[in-house]
């Protein structure tokens, strides 16, 4: 009888430890932080798309076209009469 409960103290112990183990921020409430170098991030595991960043090929564009003259145009001048800092 007190062999058994030698042995049955060890094996409680190794499951526990099996347990916390295997145990991540996933299926626990443990923060992303503790799960360590083992799993890698979600980000990681996302596959990259087949579209390049950017502009698409046969999307127009909205950006301002530079043109050689303006036709208007806005002169900005410092108010007078201010006091000198």
């Amino acid at each position: 009888m007190v062999l058994e409960n030698k042995i049955d103290g060890p094996e409680n112990k190794i499951d526990d430890l099996e347990r916390q183990v295997r145990s991540t921020s996933r299926n626990s409430s443990k923060p992303p932080s503790s799960d360590g170098l083992a799993e890698p991030s979600p980000k990681v595991l996302a596959s990259k798309g087949a579209r390049k960043p950017g502009g698409q090929p046969g999307h127009q564009g909205t950006a301002l076209k530079q043109v050689a003259i303006l036709d208007t145009g806005i002169t900005h001048a410092p108010a007078t009469g201010l006091p000198m800092l």
